[in-house]
Order: structure tokens, then sequence, then C-alpha cells
């Protein structure tokens, strides 16, 4: 939640864009998280 936050205040990112770099990032420094996840949109 911290990354998206940070992303959230300091670039232009769209709200799909902050969530998948977030998600990346938690999967880089938490072992029980890892880079397969699937992101679905409510339009």
């Amino acid at each position: 939640m911290a990354a998206a936050r940070a992303l959230m205040r300091k670039t232009d990112l769209s709200a799909k864009e902050i969530v998948v770099e977030a998600m990346k990032i938690a999967g880089e420094i938490c072992i029980y998280t890892n880079n397969n996840f699937i992101v679905e949109e409510v339009k």
C-alpha cells in the first residue's frame, strides 16, 4: 500500500498502472507475495 500511495502522489500513472507497479514492488520485497496476479477492472 505504501508503494501505491507514493506512486499516486508522484506520478501521472492510471489507477491500473499504479496497482500493477505496487504489486510488483510487493512481490519483490515480501516472501509471501509473488508476481503472479490478475487485475480485474469494473467499468
